[in-house]
Protein backbone atom coordinates (compact mmCIF):
# COMPACT_ATOMS: atom_id res chain seq x y z
CA UNK A 1 0.00 0.00 0.00
CA UNK A 2 1.12 3.45 -0.81
CA UNK A 3 1.94 5.34 2.58
CA UNK A 4 2.75 9.29 2.91
CA UNK A 5 3.19 8.95 6.45
CA UNK A 6 0.88 10.85 9.16
CA UNK A 7 0.88 14.15 7.86
CA UNK A 8 -2.36 15.41 6.21
CA UNK A 9 -1.89 15.46 2.28
CA UNK A 10 -2.72 18.32 0.40
CA UNK A 11 -3.61 18.24 -3.61
CA UNK A 12 -2.42 21.41 -5.51
CA UNK A 13 -3.17 21.88 -9.48
CA UNK A 14 -1.68 24.22 -11.95
CA UNK A 15 -3.72 25.11 -15.30
CA UNK A 16 -2.67 27.15 -17.84
CA UNK A 17 -3.60 26.89 -22.01
CA UNK A 18 -2.13 28.52 -24.96
CA UNK A 19 -4.50 30.29 -27.17
CA UNK A 20 -4.49 28.91 -30.87
CA UNK A 21 -0.81 27.28 -30.45
CA UNK A 22 -2.28 25.36 -33.61
CA UNK A 23 -2.41 27.42 -36.49
CA UNK A 24 -3.44 25.56 -39.28
CA UNK A 25 -6.99 23.93 -36.88
CA UNK A 26 -6.46 27.48 -34.67
CA UNK A 27 -7.30 25.60 -32.00
CA UNK A 28 -5.60 26.04 -28.41
CA UNK A 29 -3.87 23.57 -25.74
CA UNK A 30 -4.99 23.01 -22.68
CA UNK A 31 -2.30 21.86 -20.03
CA UNK A 32 -2.51 20.57 -16.15
CA UNK A 33 -0.14 19.08 -13.23
CA UNK A 34 -1.85 18.22 -9.98
CA UNK A 35 1.02 17.93 -7.16
CA UNK A 36 0.45 15.54 -4.25
CA UNK A 37 2.28 17.37 -1.30
CA UNK A 38 4.57 18.55 -4.13
CA UNK A 39 5.09 15.53 -5.72
CA UNK A 40 3.74 15.50 -9.65
CA UNK A 41 1.04 12.79 -9.70
CA UNK A 42 -0.96 13.52 -13.30
CA UNK A 43 -0.41 15.80 -15.59
CA UNK A 44 -1.86 16.36 -19.24
CA UNK A 45 -1.19 18.79 -22.27
CA UNK A 46 -4.12 18.42 -24.88
CA UNK A 47 -5.42 20.06 -27.57
CA UNK A 48 -9.06 21.35 -27.14
CA UNK A 49 -11.53 20.24 -29.55
CA UNK A 50 -12.58 22.93 -30.53
CA UNK A 51 -12.03 26.59 -31.33
CA UNK A 52 -11.68 29.09 -28.62
CA UNK A 53 -12.64 32.87 -29.33
CA UNK A 54 -10.57 34.71 -26.85
CA UNK A 55 -7.83 33.57 -24.72
CA UNK A 56 -10.28 34.27 -21.63
CA UNK A 57 -12.11 31.16 -23.56
CA UNK A 58 -9.38 28.92 -23.77
CA UNK A 59 -8.22 29.93 -20.42
CA UNK A 60 -12.18 28.85 -19.09
CA UNK A 61 -12.00 25.76 -20.18
CA UNK A 62 -8.58 24.58 -19.23
CA UNK A 63 -9.80 25.82 -15.76
CA UNK A 64 -13.29 23.69 -15.92
CA UNK A 65 -11.14 20.71 -17.19
CA UNK A 66 -8.46 21.19 -14.44
CA UNK A 67 -11.53 21.62 -11.98
CA UNK A 68 -13.26 18.13 -13.14
CA UNK A 69 -9.90 16.07 -13.06
CA UNK A 70 -9.15 17.87 -9.20
CA UNK A 71 -12.52 16.39 -8.29
CA UNK A 72 -11.66 12.87 -10.15
CA UNK A 73 -8.53 12.73 -8.60
CA UNK A 74 -10.03 13.85 -4.87
CA UNK A 75 -12.14 10.66 -4.88
CA UNK A 76 -9.64 8.15 -6.46
CA UNK A 77 -7.05 8.63 -3.85
CA UNK A 78 -9.45 9.03 -1.31
CA UNK A 79 -10.82 5.19 -2.05
CA UNK A 80 -7.16 4.61 -2.95
CA UNK A 81 -5.56 5.47 -0.09
CA UNK A 82 -8.00 5.44 2.63
CA UNK A 83 -7.56 8.45 4.25
CA UNK A 84 -10.73 10.68 3.24
CA UNK A 85 -10.52 12.55 6.31
CA UNK A 86 -6.56 13.67 5.52
CA UNK A 87 -7.02 14.67 2.04
CA UNK A 88 -7.48 18.39 1.16
CA UNK A 89 -7.35 20.52 -2.12
CA UNK A 90 -5.36 23.49 -1.62
CA UNK A 91 -6.08 25.33 -4.31
CA UNK A 92 -5.99 25.34 -8.18
CA UNK A 93 -3.58 27.68 -9.40
CA UNK A 94 -4.37 29.35 -13.10
CA UNK A 95 -5.12 32.62 -14.54
CA UNK A 96 -7.90 33.33 -12.22
CA UNK A 97 -8.65 37.11 -12.97
CA UNK A 98 -9.37 36.00 -17.12
CA UNK A 99 -11.22 33.25 -15.56
CA UNK A 100 -13.81 35.51 -12.41
CA UNK A 101 -14.00 38.27 -15.19
CA UNK A 102 -15.31 36.16 -17.31
CA UNK A 103 -19.08 37.14 -16.53
CA UNK A 104 -18.19 40.85 -15.85
CA UNK A 105 -16.50 41.41 -18.90
CA UNK A 106 -18.89 40.11 -21.00
CA UNK A 107 -21.76 42.22 -19.65
CA UNK A 108 -23.57 39.28 -18.16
Amino acid sequence: MLEYGIEDLILTGYAGSDFQMDKDAKKSTSRSVFTLNGGAVIWRSVKQTYIADSTMEAEYVTTCEAAKEAVWLRKFLTVFLQRHNRLHIEKLIGKEKEVVSLPVGDGR
